[in-house]
C-alpha cells in the first residue's frame, strides 16, 4: 500500500478522532491533499515516519500562536488511529502559499442538517426533481444533502455555496442521466471529489459509468423508487471502507443526541443493520448511555442492553426512585 492509499484509510479515523474529542480546528485543517507522510532519521540512525500538513500562510499566521499545542493534539489521534501500523513520531504543521485552502479555511456550507452525513448530489437541471426527491428519502437514514439551485437562496453567491459544499461533504452521488458527461459543471464536481479522495456513487439510469468513476460501485435506478435508491445508497456506505468509519460515526451521534423515542428508535435500527459492529463500538455507546434521558427508556434500553450482553460489557440499570406516602414515613 503506497503512502497516499494509506492516508486515504486513516485519515477519516484520525477526523472521527479529533471530532469526538472536541478538536473540530484540529480535525478541519487535516485534508487528503495537504498532508504527506514522510520518512526521516534521528541523529542514531533509526528511521521514523513524520506527518507534514500544509496549510495557507495566512492560516499558519492565525495558527501560530498555539502551534505546538495544535501539533500535539494531532499527533496524538494520528497515534491511536495508526496502532500495529505506521504510527508517526511527530507532526509538523507549516506555512505554504500555493496549497489550496482546506475546509477550516474556506468555511463550511451551512444548510448541511447537524450530526447528519454529509451527500452532495450531482445532476444535470432538468433532473432537479429526481434530485430533490432522493435528498428527502436520505433524510430517513442520517443522510443530508445537497442540491444545486434548491439548496442555494438568490441573495447568495451560489457558485460560493457550491464550492462550500463540494469542500465539505463527505460522499457525492452523481445522477448520471443522459447529458450529464456533457455539463461542464457536473464534470467539475465530480472532478473535486475525486481530487478530494471522496467516494463517489453512480447513480445509473442506463448502462456503466464512465473513465475514473468506473472503479467506483454504480447503483441502478431506473424504474426504481427514491426510497429504494436510498436504501442501496445506505448499504453501500456501511460496506466501503472509505465511508463506513464516517457515516456510522454519524448515526451513532445521532443515536446519542436523540431528543424523542422514535428519534432514538429509527437511528438505533438503521446501527442495526450495519454489519460488523465490535465491542469497541458498543463499549462507547454504552459508556455514554446514561447522559440522554430518553435512551433510558424501557423499550429503548432493553435492545441496548441486548447488544451489551452479547460483548459480556455491564448492562445499564434505570433506576426508578421509590416514593412514599407521606403518611407512612417514621416519626
Amino acid at each position: 500500500m503506497n503512502t497516499k492509499e494509506y492516508l486515504s484509510k486513516i485519515l477519516p479515523t484520525v477526523k472521527d478522532l479529533l471530532s469526538w474529542q472536541g478538536h473540530k480546528q484540529e480535525s478541519e485543517i487535516l485534508q487528503i491533499n495537504n498532508i504527506t507522510y514522510e520518512e526521516d532519521y534521528d541523529v542514531y540512525g533509526n528511521d521514523y515516519d513524520s506527518v507534514i500538513i500544509d496549510v495557507q500562510t495566512e492560516k499558519y499566521v492565525s495558527l501560530q500562536k498555539n502551534i505546538k499545542e495544535i501539533e500535539n493534539i494531532i499527533l496524538s489521534a494520528f497515534k491511536e488511529a495508526t496502532k500495529c501500523g505506521r504510527t508517526p513520531n511527530g507532526v509538523t504543521i507549516r506555512p505554504n502559499s500555493n496549497v489550496q485552502a482546506t475546509l477550516f479555511e474556506s468555511g463550511s456550507y451551512q444548510g448541511w442538517r447537524n450530526g447528519y452525513f454529509r451527500m452532495f448530489i450531482s445532476h444535470i437541471t432538468p433532473k432537479k426533481v429526481q434530485a430533490s426527491s432522493l435528498k428527502t428519502a436520505l433524510e430517513e437514514y442520517g443522510i443530508t444533502s445537497f442540491v444545486a439551485h434548491e439548496d442555494i437562496k438568490p441573495s447568495k453567491e451560489w457558485l460560493k455555496e457550491i464550492e462550500k459544499a463540494l469542500n465539505s461533504m463527505d460522499c457525492m452521488s452523481a445522477m448520471m442521466y443522459e447529458g450529464f458527461h456533457e455539463s461542464k459543471w457536473c464534470d467539475q464536481e465530480v472532478g473535486v471529489a475525486l481530487g478530494r479522495s471522496i467516494t463517489v456513487l453512480p447513480l445509473l439510469p442506463d448502462g456503466d459509468p464512465y473513465g475514473f468513476l468506473g472503479e467506483y460501485q454504480g447503483v441502478k435506478i431506473k424504474g426504481i423508487y427514491p426510497n429504494e435508491v436510498a436504501k442501496e445508497i445506505f448499504n453501500i456506505l456501511c460496506d466501503n471502507p472509505n465511508t463506513r468509519s464516517k457515516y456510522l460515526s454519524c448515526l451513532t451521534g445521532l443515536l446519542l443526541s436523540s431528543s424523542n423515542k422514535e428519534d432514538a428508535c429509527k437511528w438505533l435500527k438503521l446501527i442495526e443493520q450495519i454489519p460488523n459492529t465490535d465491542i469497541d463500538f458498543w463499549k462507547y455507546v454504552q459508556s455514554h448511555t446514561n447522559e440522554n434521558e430518553v435512551l433510558v427508556d424501557p423499550e429503548i434500553l432493553k435492545k441496548l442492553n441486548g447488544h451489551f450482553s452479547h460483548y459480556d460489557i455491564p448492562q445499564i440499570v434505570r433506576y426508578v426512585a421509590m416514593t412514599t406516602d407521606a403518611d407512612d414515613l417514621p416519626f
